[in-house]
């Protein structure tokens, strides 16, 4: 059985459950705590950080390589656009969404809201923890420009950018770190993506010490 070494809490875990969602491909998930690997781990990725798919005894390391051999693995190249432009653009735009997007954001407010639960030796930086709110908006609002202007992210048919930026997007909503009346495109788009089979796993989760917001789990809201 193939195994997706992955923690709810983790961004990029989250893309590549929804991307094996999308691919169809059967796995059985390990949870596992990203912040404190386990030696076994650190053995299969020096780099010390999830998620790690164990394909058929072979180990692909690293959200990028993992979504690039799903699509490749299902020939599901069309998941990047039909022309090379479109290919680039949605290559662009999955960059931003664990580049840009996840450091600028993702990785403060788990940091400073949820890992710091888990280790009661430290304490929240409210000044980080306002900058990445601040940072979000930005990210959100260019977001919300391009779906307005595209249709889906990278164009007019949906992409592995949207299932990236989706995934990520997810965590905001289960902490109810999003104004959606602020961001209407963008609020119909992710009820689109929360629609897919792929995403149930997701809104499935339950993160200890952590109620999900009102809607995180509405399909239509």
């Amino acid at each position: 059985m193939n195994i997706l070494y992955y923690h709810p809490l983790c961004a990029k875990s989250r893309f590549a459950r929804v991307m094996l969602g999308e691919t169809n491909i059967p796995f059985h998930g390990k949870i596992e705590e990203f912040w404190n690997l386990r030696d076994n781990l650190i053995k299969l990725n020096p780099a010390q950080e999830l998620p790690i798919l164990v394909y058929e005894q072979n180990s692909i390391i690293g959200i990028l390589p993992i979504i690039e051999f799903l699509s490749d693995l299902q020939d599901k190249s069309y998941f990047y656009g039909a022309s090379l432009i479109e290919k680039a653009e949605t290559r662009r735009l999955v960059d931003w969404c664990i580049g840009k997007f996840y450091h600028e954001v993702l990785a403060h407010i788990v940091s400073q809201k949820l890992l710091i639960f888990y280790d009661n030796s430290k304490y929240t930086d409210s000044n980080l923890l306002r900058h990445a709110k601040n940072n979000a908006k930005f990210h959100l609002k260019y977001f919300n420009y391009l779906i307005k202007t595209r249709g889906f992210l990278s164009g007019d048919k949906i992409t592995v950018a949207d299932f990236g930026v989706a995934s990520l997007i997810s965590i905001l909503d289960y902490l109810n770190d999003i104004n959606w009346i602020e961001y209407r495109e963008l609020k119909i788009w992710y009820s689109i993506l929360k629609s897919r089979p792929s995403f149930k796993p997701l809104l499935d989760d339950v993160i200890a010490g952590f109620i999900p917001s009102s809607q995180y789990k509405e399909l239509d809201f």
